[in-house]
């Protein structure tokens, strides 16, 4: 909900530039690789496809401007 609710605010004309983590897990769910931002700004949102006839995992994006990109963590 973080990520919804910090897109949402700049839609509303409230948000804040915000750094962050992005983080790929590896199959036991430990971090494989971890991307760190400055100063993001959610652009896009989208939300998933839902089909009541299907049973696919449910997946939502978001994209972010950044200020920069830095490789904290290698695999």
């Amino acid at each position: 909900d973080d990520l919804w609710t910090w897109h949402n605010e700049f839609v509303l004309g409230k948000g804040k530039r915000k750094d962050g983590l992005i983080v790929l897990l590896d199959e036991s769910r430990k971090p494989a690789k971890v991307w760190k931002f400055k100063r993001g700004i959610p652009m896009k949102f989208v939300g998933p496809s839902l089909n009541a006839t299907q049973s696919n995992a449910a997946i939502e994006s978001l994209e972010i401007a950044h200020e920069g990109l830095f490789l904290e963590v290698g695999a």
